[in-house]
């Protein structure tokens, strides 16, 4: 519906009570995996008044600007208001329990944000046709959310819909391909079910280009994030545990390779039998044994000693802080030295600006992974990668070459190097400081150890971070047999402030809290660390045990680089070495050449739609100006164009250019209404107007020809008419209506 159809009186149908029904079911939907029953029941019964509220309200006269922005002020006012009882101590006291409480703010905050979010939507697509497609892609993103678990593996998600089912011995496939049709008949009815005719056709269009629109452009790990945790996966191969009903997440482990009766983490099913929930941030360690299994050979083009005596091979990276843990980065402005895929051609990132006094250079690397993964690493920090033939298909999954900047210097001469990137905008700094900053703990705990540094060197942000991981390494006991507590909101200060007994990721995520609450931008990563001393000649094997999660931090001149603790004390046994007479025959395999490698460009469909829309998007603008070019010359021939006209076309062209003036300056007329209708309604200001159109009309449907005194007559006309409007409307909104530039489409 236009502005031009709201005063059309309001009918409601059967169908209307159909879609309000369907904006209640998609809120139940949504709110019943997110909040309370009492959420749950005031976002449906919010949802329903307010398809109603928002239909009479789109048949009156409120402009549409006026109540968009009255909604954007009004909505964010009215929320805070419903949940200030929750962030008040003082009004909280006035409730009988937290229960009631909570009860309370959820029913009034969940049933207003409801309430707003249907009525603006309904009010802008019973107005305007276009919105009808953003408000049934809601509704499809509203039913869909709860599902999104199923899709990536979780074959008894949701809950509350497969459990009943399994229990009763039906087949969950079945119910899930009925209830999608249901959906997808409901959300047809929506679309049709309009009191107003509209174009079918033009509202799928409209569905289908938001519908790419959010697939090339939503954050889909923040999505993922959002309504499910991911798969757990063995290691970081991203292969799920065999045997379980659900797949468990394992842990990395030691970087010296004290297995301490590891399961296989990378590239291997895992027969895990871990008991603890799955969605345990650190999950810990299998007590049944396990030998360690060779996931990849690393052969090195050039002699490379580590300073650490580490070989760092980062696969991910964990560094967005939100607001329980650190997650892999969701808002694509960080960590963007990360490969996230394997190569399929030659691909790149920006080396770190070189700087004076600190010894680097470039090493080439190939590898030759033995197990799958899901993600290539490589020897930090890899600035290109390329695929290679396979130089033996059947011992190898697949190989290729990393090129890697490397440091071969030592702390001293780094001690004075920034650790801020000055080419980072203020949101990815903030990015890379987030913590739980609500636990004073872990502020109170690095200005206690950075206190103790030397006075002379206590301002060098890499002495802090040195100080925190000495601290940790220090204090710390590692073992892989220790158990977080179960539910814990922030098991990395059960750990810290308790008794420093952990695992690689309590190390990793402790230092990167405590560096960030100094003021220190980190990360963690993850991958394999591999001691130097596994290293035979150009050879290095790398084994499942040596999975590992380790602090980073930004050095300048050197990216990111692995700033790892060292627990002095070990509660485990030592690892098991590799095997050097296998690693031997491996590397021999590893360094063969191929069969002649095809590099195939390799076509991502997300990427794919979203340089299409980048295309078009950038091709927009001169459409865009040539649309506008175009609407200001028609509507200078419908202005002007009497003055090259005769006879009834003068006349034609005079009523034509009075009727542009008249929309210009505000008098419009109403949908359905005939010219002399609206000529008659407007004779009290514009008499002019009202002549001009019954000789219009006359000379139209008379079939005579205009004489000379009546083409001076109907130019009188028009000239009179000019003097009307500049009585009837101020000259400043004349002006503003004439830069109006499809106005002549209104007046044909």
């Amino acid at each position: 519906m236009s502005e031009r159809e709201i005063e059309k009186p309001l009918k409601f149908r059967f169908l209307d009570f159909g879609s309000a029904l369907m904006w209640s079911a998609a809120w139940i939907v949504l709110a019943y995996t997110l909040a309370t029953p009492a959420a749950t029941l005031a976002s449906a019964l919010g949802s329903f008044v307010a398809f109603f509220v928002g239909r009479k309200l789109a048949s009156t006269k409120v402009r549409t600007l006026s109540f968009v922005l009255l909604s954007i002020i009004t909505a964010p006012i009215l929320l805070s208001i419903a949940d200030f009882p929750n962030r008040s101590p003082f009004l909280a006291g006035f409730f009988p329990s937290a229960r009631v409480l909570v009860g309370m703010t959820d029913f009034f905050w969940w049933g207003l944000f409801a309430f707003f979010l249907v009525v603006l939507l309904q009010f802008l697509s019973s107005r305007y046709q276009i919105f009808v497609s953003l408000e049934v892609l809601t509704v499809a993103l509203f039913m869909a959310s709860p599902f999104a678990a199923h899709r990536e593996g979780f074959i008894n998600r949701p809950y509350f819909l497969i459990d009943p089912l399994w229990s009763r011995g039906y087949d969950p496939i079945a119910a899930l391909h009925a209830l999608g049709l249901v959906i997808a008949v409901a959300l047809i009815l929506l679309t049709i079910g309009r009191a107003t005719k509209r174009s079918s056709l033009f509202d799928l269009a409209v569905l289908a280009v938001l519908a790419l629109l959010f697939y090339a452009y939503a954050p889909q790990d923040k999505l993922k994030e959002l309504v499910s945790d991911p798969p757990a996966t063995s290691g970081l191969t991203g292969k799920p545990n065999e045997g379980d009903s659900e797949p468990k997440p394992m842990q990395p482990t030691p970087a010296d390779g004290s297995a301490g009766g590891q399961e296989p983490l990378a590239g291997q099913s895992g027969s895990g039998e871990n008991s603890e929930n799955s969605d345990n941030q650190f999950p810990f360690e299998s007590e049944q044994k396990s030998e360690p299994t060779p996931v990849a050979v690393a052969i090195f083009r050039d002699d490379y000693d580590s300073p650490d005596g580490y070989y760092y091979f980062r696969q991910t990276a964990f560094s967005q802080f939100n607001g329980f843990r650190l997650v892999k980065d969701t808002t694509g402005l960080a960590d963007k030295d990360l490969f996230k895929r394997f190569p399929t051609r030659v691909e790149t990132k920006q080396a770190p600006r070189e700087k004076l006094g600190i010894a680097s250079g470039k090493l080439e690397t190939r590898i030759a992974l033995i197990s799958s993964h899901t993600e290539p690493f490589g020897l930090v920090t890899p600035l290109a990668m390329k695929p290679v033939a396979n130089p033996n298909t059947e011992q190898f999954e697949r190989a290729y070459e990393v090129s890697s900047f490397v440091y071969k210097g030592n702390y001293k001469e780094i001690l004075r190097a920034k650790m801020v990137n000055s080419d980072w905008p203020p949101e990815v700094q903030n990015h890379y400081l987030g913590y739980p900053d609500k636990d004073e703990r872990y502020k109170k705990l690095a200005d206690q150890i950075i206190s103790g540094i030397p006075e002379e060197f206590r301002a060098y942000p890499l002495a802090r971070a040195l100080a925190i991981n000495l601290y940790l390494g220090e204090k710390g006991k590692y073992t892989l047999r220790k158990r977080s507590t179960a539910g814990s909101d922030d098991p990395t200060a059960d750990f810290l402030f308790g008794d420093l007994t952990g695992y690689c990721v309590h190390f990793s995520h402790s230092s990167v809290y405590l560096l960030r609450a100094a003021g220190v931008p980190a990360r963690v990563g993850a991958g394999y660390a591999v001691e130097g001393r596994d290293r035979r000649g150009s050879a290095l094997l790398i084994l499942s045990s040596r999975a590992h999660a380790w602090p980073e931090v930004w050095i300048e001149g050197l990216g990111w680089y692995p700033l790892d603790v060292a627990p002095q004390t070990y509660l485990d046994e030592p690892g098991t070495p590799p095997d050097f007479d296998l690693q031997a025959m491996l590397a021999e395999m590893a360094r063969e050449d191929g069969e002649e490698f095809e590099q195939v460009e390799e076509v991502n469909l997300r990427d794919f739609v979203r340089e299409l829309f980048g295309a078009l998007f950038s091709f927009l603008p001169w459409v865009f100006g040539g649309m506008i070019l175009l609407a200001y010359g028609l509507k200078l021939e419908a202005r002007f164009g009497h003055f090259f006209e005769s006879g009834d076309s003068k006349i034609h062209a005079l009523y034509r250019s009075g009727l542009n003036k008249a929309y210009d300056a505000g008098f419009r007329r109403k949908r359905g209404q005939g010219r002399l209708s609206f000529a008659e309604e407007s004779s009290d200001q514009l008499p002019s107007l009202s002549k001009l159109t019954t000789q219009h009309l006359h000379h139209t449907f008379g079939k005579t020809e205009a004489s000379v005194s009546e083409l001076d007559l109907a130019a009188s006309h028009f000239d009179s008419l000019d003097g009307e409007l500049a009585r009837a409307v101020p000259l400043w909104k004349r002006a503003l209506g004439a830069l109006n530039p499809l106005s002549w489409y209104f007046t044909r």
